[in-house]
């Protein structure tokens, strides 16, 4: 049935960002019926250290994909030696007018008592780069605001 809704549409390329196994299926099967070219963007590791996508499905996606990105230099790197296959690092990218230039705290939150901040996934370990000044602006903004940030 889902693929009865694709009847109308023209596939020209095919972007999988697999998080699930599912995710990875429907990318093969898109990529079968319609043989247009397919992109993989690893975000997020399923299969290296997490288990949740299987090493044969993983490597089906990887094969049929014409371009594989990964969102860290430590992703390509473990992808590529677990794979055998060329891998491309491109970093997630938000424009500076997106970033907030000073800290927006919940409302009921008094500014003068320090505040949990929790972060699932990936984070970046090092800080913001100097060329991008409204992130070093919030990351010193954090600090003065006694912050505390906890990474999950």
């Amino acid at each position: 049935m889902f693929f009865a809704l694709w009847e109308k549409f023209t596939v020209r390329r095919i972007l999988c960002v697999p998080y699930y196994p599912d995710d990875v299926k429907t990318a093969i099967a898109a990529k079968e019926i319609y043989d247009a070219p397919m992109c993989t963007f690893l975000m997020d590791d399923q299969n290296i250290f997490a288990r949740g996508i299987d090493d044969v499905l993983m490597k089906s996606l990887l094969e049929k994909s014409a371009l594989r990105l990964a969102i860290s230099p430590e992703l390509r790197d473990a992808y590529q030696a677990k794979y055998m296959l060329p891998f491309w690092y491109m970093p997630p990218v938000v424009p500076d007018a997106l970033i907030p230039s000073q800290l927006v705290l919940p409302n009921g939150v008094d500014s003068g008592n320090p505040v949990m901040i929790v972060t699932f996934g990936r984070t970046m370990a090092e800080p913001p780069p100097p060329d991008r000044p409204q992130l070093r602006n919030q990351t010193n903004l954090v600090l003065k605001r006694r912050l505390q940030w906890t990474f999950l």
